[in-house]
């Protein structure tokens, strides 16, 4: 409603904070959401280095101006080549220490592999991002050594698939945002209000997607076995926007909300 409406002119500047960054045929594409905000006009800080850019730029001419934005238009891949699951796999059989190998897939997300009683997401540290634990004061994260309000962050293993193989990869925090239509917060907020729904997102989310992977691989050691992690750092689908289902209408004030959840006995809150 609020594009459709706007009065915008030709030239005139505008602001985006916290949007989503994709790409899909070399063709780059921006996401909002709830926590999107817009800046123009008198909103905008005119201290802002790429305010200052856009300012020169608008003293040069149409030629000077084309070749710097078709330099940032090229293919991010460059040269690198596309691979098969089984080639990426068999690759990362190769791995030695530390090293970590990076690879660009195309193929389908068929399963999130969470268990039943495990979410897509987990209440994290909003510094450090880690796990935050509660005790008889409050929550606080032993890593950062004080307490803090947790905040919603995506951590799950999806299956994929292409005509060669099956790979297993780890999807944290934003990576998982295209897969899911909407952030860690709004599908914590879907699970408290209705989780027949919650988990109906979960698995529409992987009904035979097609996507594109920016994975890297690196050998982990668990339980005295040593073998290649896959970690899915971008996701892209492949003419493909999943439909964002109604959510449940959002709180003035969303981080307190959430705190305010925790609140309710132990085992209200045990799945968060």
């Amino acid at each position: 409603d609020f594009a459709t409406q706007a009065a915008f002119q030709q030239g005139d500047i505008i602001a985006l904070k916290e949007v989503r960054v994709g790409e899909f045929q070399n063709q780059k594409n921006l996401s909002t959401s709830f926590s999107t905000r817009l800046f123009t006009g008198d909103t905008l800080d005119k201290n802002l280095p790429e305010l200052r850019m856009i300012e020169m730029l608008s003293d040069l001419g149409t030629d000077e101006i084309r070749p710097l934005f078709e330099q940032g238009a090229r293919n991010p891949r460059g040269n690198r080549e596309m691979k098969s699951i089984k080639e990426v796999k068999a690759e990362a059989e190769s791995l030695v220490g530390e090293e970590t190998k990076w690879f660009d897939v195309k193929a389908h997300a068929i399963a999130v592999l969470n268990r039943d009683d495990k979410l897509v997401y987990y209440m994290a540290c909003p510094d450090c991002k880690r796990k935050i634990a509660e005790d008889q004061t409050g929550y606080v994260c032993h890593n950062c050594k004080s307490y803090q309000e947790p905040v919603p962050m995506y951590q799950c293993q999806v299956l994929f698939q292409d005509q060669s193989s099956q790979l297993n990869g780890g999807l944290f925090d934003e990576a998982a945002i295209p897969l899911f239509g909407r952030t860690a917060t709004e599908m914590f907020l879907k699970y408290r209000e209705d989780q027949a729904a919650y988990k109906m997102l979960v698995k529409e989310a992987t009904r035979n997607r097609e996507v594109m992977l920016r994975i890297s691989a690196r050998l982990d050691s668990y339980e005295g076995v040593t073998k290649p992690r896959f970690k899915v750092h971008r996701l892209e689908p492949i003419n493909d926007i999943i439909a964002s289902q109604p959510l449940p209408n959002e709180p003035e004030n969303l981080e307190a909300n959430i705190f305010a959840s925790y609140s309710q006995p132990n085992e209200a809150r045990r799945h968060y």
